[in-house]
């Protein structure tokens, strides 16, 4: 019952019977992306989850899953993975969603445009919180009318027949003059609650 003895049998048999998470190449290539060092780090092996759900799920199901997440641009993600670092006033989290083949669907809207994100003017200085992403309205747009078509054959056509029918009747047009005025990051922010 000596625990140093148990270990080093452990860590013996572990040497001979089988690689461990460390020398899988998924789990390296994610780590190799995020960094060793790391106070918390962190993996999900998705590709495993998608070998279940083709395992397991019946034809119905699969179906609806290639729908909803393949629209999204889910499937391509094989990986998540990341780490935390902590410092004696602040931490650092990162996060990485490895696809390998690129991300597409929404997925790919997440991207970018990158840019330098200040928050606007208007957000005040005695805000709470603040969140600003870049976004590509434009394209958001046509993706989601690509993800609504996977998910439902003739919707994307249905809505455009409806928008075009708005733009005659009553002079909107949501592409050109509302969508393409929204510009290219979305920007948030709360004050702290009051407490009575």
């Amino acid at each position: 019952s000596d625990p140093a003895l148990l270990r080093q049998i452990l860590d013996a048999r572990v040497a001979e019977d089988a690689r461990g998470l460390a020398d899988h190449d998924l789990y390296r290539t994610v780590r190799r992306r995020t960094g060793p060092d790391a106070d918390v780090a962190f993996f999900v092996n998705v590709e495993q989850i998608w070998a279940l759900v083709d395992k397991h799920a019946d034809e119905g199901d699969k179906e609806d899953v290639n729908k909803i997440f393949g629209a999204r641009g889910l499937m391509g993600v094989k990986a998540v993975g990341g780490r935390m670092t902590m410092g004696e006033t602040s931490s650092t989290t990162q996060m990485l969603l490895y696809a390998p083949a690129g991300m597409n669907g929404v997925m790919k809207l997440l991207a970018g445009p990158n840019s330098a994100l200040l928050p606007p003017k208007w957000v005040p200085t005695d805000a709470a919180s603040a969140f600003t992403m870049s976004l590509d309205f434009q394209g958001l747009w046509a993706e989601a009318l690509k993800v609504m078509d996977k998910i439902e054959p003739g919707t994307a056509q249905t809505v455009e027949m409806q928008l075009a029918g708005l733009k005659e009747q009553a002079g909107i047009d949501i592409q050109g003059d509302v969508i393409g005025s929204l510009g290219s990051s979305v920007t948030m922010y709360q004050f702290a609650p009051e407490i009575d």
